[in-house]
C-alpha cells in the first residue's frame, strides 16, 4: 500500500514539474525567430526579439495594439519599414549613449527613472494590461527603466551638445532662404527657420560621424 502511494505521488510530482517547466519553454521555431540577428555593431548584437520588445514600447506609447510575439507566417510583414526604423533607432541611441557616457552624462537619478517609468505605465488603461505587457515581452521593472532612460539621456545630450550650439547666419543667407521658402516668412521667422535647419544638418553630420567610427552591419545591407 505504501509503495503504491509513493508511485502515485511521484507521478503527480512529475506531471506538475512537466507542466511547470513547459510554461517556460518556447517552440524551436519561436526560439530561432527571437534569436535571429538583425544587426551587429562593434561588440554588440541586436536580435529580432530585442527589437520587437522595444517596438512594443513605441506601440504602447502610441496606443497601438500590442502583439504577443511574431509567428513565422507574419515574419515577412514584421521585417518591414517599422522594424528597420526601430533597429536603426536602437543602434543610434546606443552609440550616442556611449558618447554621452564619455562626457559623464550617461545616467539618470533613480527618482527620474521612477518618474519616467510611472509615466509609461500610465499609458495603459488598467494594471492588468500593463502586467500583461510586462509578461508578454518579458520585461523586468529595472530593465524597462533602463531602456526608457536611454531615450531621455540621448535626447538631453543631443539638445545640450548639438542643438544648443551657436549658429551664425548672415543677412544675405537669411534673405536667400526667405526667397526659397514657399511659405511667407518674415526676416525673423526666416532666420529662426534657417538656424533650425543648420542645427538639424549639424546633428545629422554628427550622428553620421559616430556611425562611421563604428562597425555596423544590418540584415538589410
Amino acid at each position: 500500500m505504501m509503495k503504491k502511494q509513493i508511485i502515485i505521488i511521484l507521478v503527480l510530482v512529475g506531471s506538475f514539474m512537466g507542466s511547470f517547466m513547459g510554461s517556460f519553454m518556447v517552440s524551436p521555431v519561436q526560439a530561432a525567430l527571437w534569436n535571429k540577428v538583425l544587426a551587429i555593431f562593434d561588440d554588440e548584437v541586436l536580435t529580432l526579439w530585442e527589437v520587437q520588445r522595444e517596438l512594443a514600447i513605441d506601440q504602447a506609447r502610441q496606443r497601438h495594439s500590442l502583439s504577443k510575439g511574431i509567428s513565422s507566417s507574419s515574419q515577412e510583414g514584421v521585417l518591414g519599414d517599422q522594424l528597420k526604423e526601430m533597429t536603426k533607432k536602437i543602434i543610434i541611441e546606443r552609440l550616442v549613449l556611449r558618447e554621452a557616457q564619455s562626457f559623464g552624462v550617461g545616467s539618470l537619478s533613480q527618482n527620474e527613472k521612477n518618474i519616467f517609468f510611472q509615466k509609461f505605465k500610465n499609458v495603459f488603461s488598467t494594471a492588468f494590461e500593463f502586467k500583461k505587457f510586462m509578461e508578454d515581452y518579458q520585461w523586468s521593472e529595472e530593465e524597462l527603466k533602463t531602456v526608457l532612460s536611454r531615450s531621455i539621456i540621448v535626447e538631453r545630450f543631443i539638445k545640450e551638445k548639438i542643438l544648443s550650439a551657436y549658429i551664425y547666419v548672415t543677412e544675405e543667407e537669411i534673405k536667400e532662404f526667405q526667397k526659397r521658402n514657399k511659405s511667407a516668412l518674415t526676416l525673423k521667422q526666416a532666420k529662426e527657420a534657417l538656424i533650425k535647419s543648420r542645427l538639424q544638418e549639424n546633428l545629422k553630420d554628427w550622428i553620421e560621424n559616430i556611425k562611421r567610427r563604428s562597425q555596423i552591419k544590418t540584415l538589410w545591407e
